[in-house]
């Protein structure tokens, strides 16, 4: 968009015909401009000889742009029966979103008068972004519809009314496991609502075990998307109830990880610590997420504890998350001669990851347990590839190991010498074709170092 000019929309129309090929290109069958200035989008908006998507696209515009000039227009179309469906959907639903207060008495008669599911659907999300009390009224008898897209209209809009009159239906609902579809929006409808009875009935479906399973993992998942700090000891409990099911066990975490604070974080340390291996997984990955301090260091703590049981998930965590500040506990893991090899290529990966720069002591300590280990040798190759190992003085001995028979890790040593060295000698994989083929391959390593001045 220039300065101190009006934007402008170019619309470009393909025939792309009902079986496109892959590859196959297409140029505009036309192109049209149109200014988006309030005299050319709502010339746009009621030409009837457009189609459908290019008015509704010209009326959502002129609702951005120029509401208080719009409203009779929207509200023109909203009234209109016999308009085009989704143009009256799109002047219905800016009404609603621009709350748009004198809509009220249209929405409310056009849910009345419908039959149409989706009419019906669309007019109540309307009524619920229109955020006037007096319309909750009119959408409460619909949270019990047989169709779920009414249902689910409907138990949003309640939510965004803060209507608490409906908690009751909700949380009712939430316990009927022949609803466990709706579980996840009417938990979130109750969290919005905010009133004592809805934050008790969410309470009450996380640590009632005759609630389902979305039905609990929803309730948690949303009192910690809502901050409701008096949720903690609830989600604590079920947490480290060892009868509980692990899976809403682990949503606990999630949870208390949404809300954060020191009592929260207690007891997700708690459960990384912990001999439960999946959660202590999930524990050790939210302190990773979370922008504490305190966490993330706890996680390069765990790194950097020998024996720890969650040491791997937090050495990922710090590489895929690029943790900063660990690079002291990596190189001290990645040189210590007792930390296996895939915890050393690990550590390696992750070092690189979070910009710290690998040193002569950290690559021989690499290559040292490269030489030494029997097992996990594709693993300190790969990680001495990431790292972007350079010592060339280590061919003569690559080269030596490519013998199938010998060495089991003599794919590894092929990886390294491609690195090294540029060169695209095979296999190309390590069971790529037979034994004898694999050998002949082999071979040409060794013709191609034979003729390389020493």
């Amino acid at each position: 968009r220039q300065s101190g000019r009006p934007a402008v929309a170019h619309i470009f129309r393909f025939e792309v015909g009902d079986s496109p090929q892959s590859g196959q290109s297409f140029s505009p069958v036309d192109t049209s401009t149109t200014a988006l200035v309030p005299e050319q989008t709502e010339k746009l908006a009621t030409d009837s000889t457009q189609p459908a998507w290019k008015r509704i696209f010209a009326l959502n515009w002129l609702a951005e742009s120029q509401f208080d000039a719009a409203s009779g227009l929207l509200m023109k179309y909203a009234a209109d029966q016999s308009a085009p469906k989704w143009l009256k959907f799109a002047g219905m639903l800016n009404l609603g979103l621009h709350q748009h207060q004198p809509a009220l008495p249209l929405l409310v008669a056009a849910l009345k008068e419908s039959a149409d599911p989706l009419s019906q659907a669309v007019t109540i999300a309307a009524l619920g972004e229109l955020k006037e009390p007096a319309a909750a009224a009119e959408i409460r008898p619909f949270l019990s519809s047989r169709n779920d897209t009414i249902a689910s209209s409907a138990i949003n809009a309640v939510g965004k009314l803060k209507d608490g009159e409906a908690v009751p239906m909700l949380v009712e609902a939430l316990s009927d496991m022949r609803q466990e579809k709706r579980h996840p929006e009417i938990a979130k409808a109750l969290a919005k609502i905010e009133t004592k009875p809805a934050w008790d009935g969410l309470l009450s479906a996380v640590a009632g075990r005759k609630h389902g399973f979305q039905a609990r993992r929803w309730a948690a998942l949303s009192l910690g998307e809502a901050r409701h700090v008096p949720a903690i000891p609830v989600l604590t409990k079920v947490l480290v109830d060892d009868r509980d099911v692990e899976g809403i066990r682990s949503n606990m975490i999630s949870a208390l990880a949404s809300l954060g604070g020191p009592d929260a974080w207690t007891a997700i340390s708690a459960a990384a610590n912990g001999k439960n291996k999946s959660l202590g997984m999930s524990s050790v990955q939210a302190m990773g997420g979370s922008k504490d301090a305190a966490q993330i260091a706890h996680v390069i703590e765990i790194a950097g504890t020998p024996g720890h049981a969650r040491r791997e998930t937090a050495l990922t965590q710090i590489r895929y998350r690029k943790l900063a500040g660990a690079g002291a506990t990596l190189k001290t893991l990645i040189r210590d001669a007792a930390t296996s090899s895939d915890l050393r290529a690990t550590a390696a990966g992750a070092l690189f990851a979070t910009n710290e720069k690998l040193e002569a002591e950290d690559f021989a300590a690499l290559w040292g347990a490269y030489e030494r280990e029997r097992q996990g040798k594709e693993r300190l190759a790969d990680a001495m590839i990431e790292t972007k190992f350079s010592d060339n003085s280590r061919i003569p001995m690559l080269i030596s190991g490519l013998n199938e028979d010998k060495n089991q890790s003599w794919f590894a040593n092929v990886k390294l010498l491609r690195h090294l060295t540029g060169q695209k000698f095979g296999p190309e994989y390590q069971f790529s074709g037979d034994k004898k083929s694999r050998k002949a391959e082999l071979e040409k390593w060794r013709e191609w170092w034979e003729t390389q001045a020493k």
